[in-house]
C-alpha cells in the first residue's frame, strides 16, 4: 500500500487473447504498481461550476483544499491587498478567523440560504449496510425515486447544530452593527473574471432579475462533488474498452470478456447501492464484500499472479 502519493493513471495490461492479466497504476512521482486486484476509493471529483472553471486556481478554493485548521492551503500565496475580501459559494468556513478589514460575502440559491439535513432515525436505517441488497434489487426507475426523495439528508445540507451556530453569529453581528459577513439568498453567480487583482462576481436575483457585481480576493468553494464518473475511473473505463462503468454487487468492474485481473471501485455506487456507498456505514461491510469476491475469483482461476498482488488506492486522482 502507498500513502501520501496521488494516482496519475491506471492501464489494463492484456494476453495474447485480450483477456486482462493485470493492472499498472502509475503515481504522481513516476512509479509504477503491477497488481492483479486492484481496489479503487478515491472518490469522486471536486465539483467547480462551470462559470468559475476559468478563474485562476490561486483564486478559486474548492473545500477539498483547504488544512485540517480550515485555512485555504492556496490562501498564503494569493497576492492581493493585505484586508482579504472572501466569497464563498453554498456556505463554507463559517469558523475563519475574520479582522476589521476582512470582508465575507456568502452565496447560495435557497431563499433561506442554508437549509438543515433531513434525515431522522427513520432515514437513517436507509443507509445500514443491510439495505444495499434491497437497493440493488430495485430496477433502476426505482433507485433514481429513493436517491431524489434522500437526496437532502446527505448533500447541500448541514446540520442543525451548525445552522443554529451560524445564526447566532449572524445575529451578534446585527446587535454590534458589523457588515463585514454577508449572506446573500436566491441569487445566482451568472459569470465571473478576474480583473486588477480582483475577482467580480456577476450575481442575478432568481426573485427579481437585478444583476449586482461582488468583488474580491477569493472564492471559497462549498459545492461538493461531481456525480459524473470521476475522471481517473473513466480513463480506466476507456483503456479498458468499456462502453459504460458498471459495478456487481460486490463492487466488481464488469469487464466484456473473462479475465485474470479484477478491479473494485468504492465509494462511486450510489446509483446502484444506494445513497451510503460514500460513507462509512457501509465501509466495513463493503471491504467484507470484497474480500469474499476476492478470494472467491482466486479459488475460481489458478492463473499463477506477480508478487505485487492487491493495489489499494484512497489517494488524491490527479
Amino acid at each position: 500500500m502507498e500513502l501520501g502519493v496521488g494516482c496519475a493513471d491506471i492501464r489494463p495490461e492484456r494476453d495474447a487473447s485480450g483477456a486482462v492479466t493485470r493492472w499498472i497504476t502509475t503515481l504522481d512521482d513516476g512509479s509504477t504498481i503491477a497488481s492483479r486486484y486492484l481496489v479503487i476509493g478515491t472518490g469522486r471529483d471536486a465539483n467547480v461550476p462551470d462559470v468559475l472553471a476559468g478563474l485562476p486556481e490561486s483564486r478559486v478554493v474548492h473545500s477539498t483544499a483547504t488544512s485540517r485548521r480550515g485555512r485555504p492551503v492556496e490562501a498564503a500565496s494569493l497576492p492581493g491587498r493585505p484586508g482579504r475580501q472572501l466569497a464563498e459559494r453554498r456556505g463554507d468556513v463559517p469558523g475563519a478567523a475574520r479582522g476589521p478589514a476582512r470582508q465575507r460575502g456568502g452565496v447560495g440559491d435557497a431563499l433561506g440560504g442554508l437549509t438543515a439535513d433531513q434525515s431522522s432515525k427513520f432515514t437513517n436505517e436507509l443507509y445500514y449496510p443491510s439495505y444495499v441488497d434491497e437497493f440493488f434489487d430495485f430496477p433502476a426507475d426505482g433507485r433514481q425515486l429513493v436517491l431524489k426523495e434522500l437526496y437532502k439528508t446527505n448533500y447541500s445540507c448541514i446540520t442543525p447544530a451548525m445552522l443554529q451556530s451560524l445564526y447566532t453569529d449572524f445575529y451578534l453581528d446585527r446587535l454590534g452593527r458589523r457588515d463585514d459577513r454577508r449572506l446573500i439568498t436566491m441569487t445566482d453567480i451568472t459569470a465571473a473574471r478576474e480583473q486588477d487583482g480582483e475577482v467580480i462576481l456577476e450575481l442575478t436575483d432568481r426573485r427579481t432579475g437585478e444583476v449586482t457585481e461582488l468583488r474580491r480576493d477569493l472564492v471559497f468553494l462549498g459545492t461538493g462533488f461531481a456525480w459524473r464518473t470521476p475522471r481517473l475511473i473513466r480513463a480506466l473505463a476507456d483503456a479498458a474498452g468499456l462502453a459504460e462503468v458498471a459495478v456487481t454487487r460486490r463492487y466488481r468492474l464488469v469487464l466484456p470478456e473473462p479475465s485474470a485481473a479484477v478491479c473494485y471501485l468504492q465509494g462511486v455506487n450510489e446509483a446502484t447501492h444506494g445513497i451510503g456507498d460514500s460513507l462509512l456505514s457501509v465501509l466495513a461491510r463493503r471491504a467484507h464484500d470484497i474480500v469474499l469476491d476476492i478470494l472467491e475469483h482466486r479459488t475460481a482461476d489458478a492463473t499463477s499472479v506477480p508478487s505485487r498482488d492487491v493495489t489499494v488506492h484512497t489517494g488524491s486522482a490527479r
